[in-house]
């Protein structure tokens, strides 16, 4: 891009500041950003001349310097109009991550576009609004093309546009080269200036400061003219140079090579070069024009110019410089011009003589630099002395390394097998000392199984049969593992009979220790055994006609389902029998719904105590337990440490009382319910888990699934004490229920 061929008078800096703010009264706009064109074309030709264009892009952030460079230089009678070109997304973000455009579906398409139309108007709105706050009236212009330079074109052929303002660049182009050729240092503004309408002014500002004007050529005729002009001579220049640093006064020297006097011939003005240099007889002196231009004397520009003179020859060999004190006949170049422009000749010279100067330190710099590298080659070659050195001390530690690390994982495996041995024996240890007890109780007087019947009354066969009309299947009233319950009437008496089958999993010693049991302890919620006959392996029991608590928690029938204030008192008696059980050093084993029977009046026993344990302490442990290889009982209420340890504790039944618990709050089966709990209770959604047939207050069925999850923990040491902690809690619940169920009473009866 080259200079500007202007007229043989320079216009007057106020001629030339009327230009820039000439106005007329406007209307007022409304200013909104739109894709439609045709409206706001029309409402700016309504306007008239009185209008200001400037490109701007989405961030007015980057763009504010330059905004408020313009805001002090146009009149504020001028209407602003912001030309945008958008460039539609190729991609959008989806839930199925980025997608282009055209795979998503059009009525999808359409949602994104105009999402990102508004997002386009909130940013463009932000330079209405500062200009707004300025009191400038403002609108906006906007057009949808993948290359910004062809929509800016376009915008410009649109609206006619006779003066436009846009950015330059970055300023880091400014400092590498581009802005020597006074041509705007970004690609898209120099494609602009190029193929833009000759009859359009184009100012490039960068970083709030003027870079360069693109003048109207009224003569060419079209943009295609003034590109090849342009290129091809200095007459038909578009472009004219503006300084940063030169005062308003100076703001607009327009330099025509026409008008050079024969005593400036040194000087050559043309092809947008505005160049000083020193060197032979046939260089241009553009170096100082430049500086003149660029307003500065800054290391960049002094690097630039010793760089240049570096490669000179010696000061005797410089071509002497006349410097005239009458400046030369330029026509269109003011006498301030010329002195600026002596100064900056008398500014190279000085500089190249610096340059020669440094040029000899840097020989004898040189020199100095030899020798050290002679010395540096020696330091190296001793250098890679000590690297070999330190290479093979490097292998030596590497290979002691493997050789530690192996020591290290033979300890290792050497304190596992020790902690492996240790375990082992301690195991062996508590199993001889439990085998010990057994044989010891085994041995005392009276220790035979004969002594089991002691307190318990014995039937015959026949009694049984009689009793239950030779086993009647209608007089069946359960059925399990072990065998099957009958219902029947012996020696005036309504009982229950379990048979066991020859081949069930509660053989000879789960018999024999549920009648030890029974018979030697009693409790007011254990059930109680009347008798058993030996020939058939039968256990009598007391008949309770409300049957096992499981039958009334999965009951279909939600008018027949168990109140909140009944359950709670389930729970409140199951724990007390638990807490009788433990201190007898008894553990149940199979705590479940099956095996909690109630009575007329919904008190609870518990039955099934054939495999129950006794439990002892040893001089190991301060926990009583019982050790088995087997473990036995129903998965879904087993103690998970249990399964893993085979140490039956008091601890399995505290884990089988809270799945009850928490079956007596939902009312639904034990597999993965507490789960599914946990689940409801992250989710913050624990009423719609709880059975609200048995009509549950929200607070009383949270304290209750709290216990319950204490109760289930899967460690042993987080679970509460059934004494201490779980005990308390349910009678305070029990209280409650209590009271609701008199205030129920009292207002039935009136």
């Amino acid at each position: 891009m080259t200079l500007v061929s202007s007229p043989s008078t320079l216009p007057p800096l106020l001629q030339m500041e009327g230009a820039m703010s000439r106005a007329s009264s406007v209307r007022s706009t409304s200013s909104s950003s739109s894709f439609n064109l045709g409206g706001i074309q029309e409402e700016l030709e309504e306007i008239g001349e009185n209008k200001v264009y400037a490109a701007v892009g989405k961030d007015v952030e980057e763009w504010r310097e330059n905004l408020d460079w313009l805001l002090k230089n146009i009149d504020r009678n001028l209407l602003i109009v912001f030309l945008h070109v958008h460039q539609p997304k190729k991609r959008f973000k989806t839930p199925l991550g980025y997608m282009p455009a055209n795979g998503i579906e059009q009525h999808k398409l359409k949602e994104y576009r105009e999402l990102e139309k508004q997002e386009m108007d909130e940013c463009l709105k932000k330079f209405i609004d500062l200009c707004t706050r300025r009191k400038f009236k403002a609108i906006t212009s906007t057009i949808d093309n993948d290359d910004i330079t062809k929509g800016l074109l376009e915008l410009i052929k649109l609206h006619k546009v006779t003066d436009l303002i846009m950015g330059a660049g970055s300023e880091r182009n400014l400092f590498f080269g581009r802005a020597k050729e006074n041509k705007p240092p970004s690609k898209i503004a120099m494609t602009v200036s190029e193929k833009a309408e000759p009859s359009c002014r184009i100012r490039f500002i960068n970083r709030g400061s003027l870079i360069c004007i693109r003048e109207p050529n009224q003569n060419a005729p079209d943009a295609s003219n003034l590109s090849r002009s342009s290129s091809g001579s200095s007459s038909g220049n578009s472009m004219q140079l503006r300084s940063q640093s030169m005062p308003p006064s100076q703001a607009e020297l327009i330099i025509s090579p026409s008008g050079l006097d024969h005593r400036s011939r040194s000087v050559n003005v043309a092809a947008g070069a505005s160049l000083l240099n020193y060197g032979s007889p046939h260089n241009s002196y553009h170096s100082g024009l430049e500086t003149l231009y660029a307003g500065s004397s800054s290391n960049s520009s002094q690097q630039n110019m010793i760089s240049e003179v570096d490669n000179c020859s010696p000061m005797s060999s410089l071509p002497e410089i006349h410097l005239n004190n009458s400046p030369p006949s330029f026509h269109n170049v003011t006498e301030d011009f010329y002195t600026r422009l002596m100064e900056a000749m008398e500014e190279a010279e000085k500089l190249k003589r610096e340059a020669y100067e440094q040029s000899n330190r840097r020989r004898k710099a040189e020199v100095d630099l030899l020798q050290a590298n002679r010395q540096l080659n020696a330091q190296h070659n001793e250098l890679e002395r000590h690297k070999n050195m330190y290479e093979q001390a490097q292998k030596d530690l590497l290979s002691l390394e493997s050789q530690t690390m192996q020591l290290s994982q033979k300890v290792t495996e050497l304190q596992t097998k020790l902690e492996e041995t240790s375990a082992l024996l301690e195991k062996t240890t508590r199993e001889r000392d439990l085998i010990l007890r057994e044989a010891q109780e085994l041995n005392r007087p009276g220790g035979s199984r004969s002594r089991h019947l002691e307190y318990c009354t014995v039937f015959t066969y026949s009694e049984i049969a009689e009793a239950t009309r030779n086993f009647d299947p209608l007089n069946k009233i359960g059925e399990g593992g072990f065998g099957a319950v009958y219902k029947g009437f012996l020696r005036h008496t309504t009982v229950a009979m379990k048979i066991l089958n020859r081949d069930s999993l509660q053989g000879d010693p789960q018999f024999y220790q549920e009648i030890e049991i029974l018979t030697r302890i009693r409790h007011p919620h254990l059930v109680t055994l009347i008798g058993a006959c030996l020939e058939a392996r039968v256990l009598v029991y007391e008949y309770l006609p409300l049957g096992s608590l499981d039958k009334h928690l999965t009951c279909k029938d939600r008018n027949r389902s168990l109140p909140w204030q009944t359950r709670v008192q389930v729970a409140r008696e199951i724990c007390s029998a638990l807490i009788f059980l433990h201190s007898s050093k008894v553990v149940h084993g199979d705590l479940k719904p099956e095996n909690v029977l109630l009575d007329s009046n919904f008190v609870v026993k518990l039955s099934d105590l054939g495999i129950c344990r006794r439990v002892y302490t040893t001089n190991t442990t301060s926990t009583p337990y019982h050790l088995t290889e087997q473990p036995r009982g129903t998965f879904p209420y087993m103690d998970p440490e249990y399964l893993s340890s085979g140490e039956l504790t008091p601890h399995y039944d505290v884990y089988s009382f809270g799945i009850v618990l928490l079956q007596l709050v939902t009312g639904k089966e034990a597999k993965k319910l507490k789960s599914e709990i946990e689940d409801a209770k992250e989710r913050g959604q624990l009423d719609k888990i709880v059975d609200q047939s048995a009509g549950w207050p929200p607070e009383q069925a949270r304290r209750m699934i709290h216990i319950g999850l204490r109760c289930s923990d899967a460690s042993r040491k987080n679970r509460p004490d059934l004494v201490k902690d779980v005990w308390g809690w349910l009678e305070s619940i029990s209280n409650i229920a209590s009271a609701s169920l008199r205030r129920s009473f009292t207002r039935a009866t009136g």
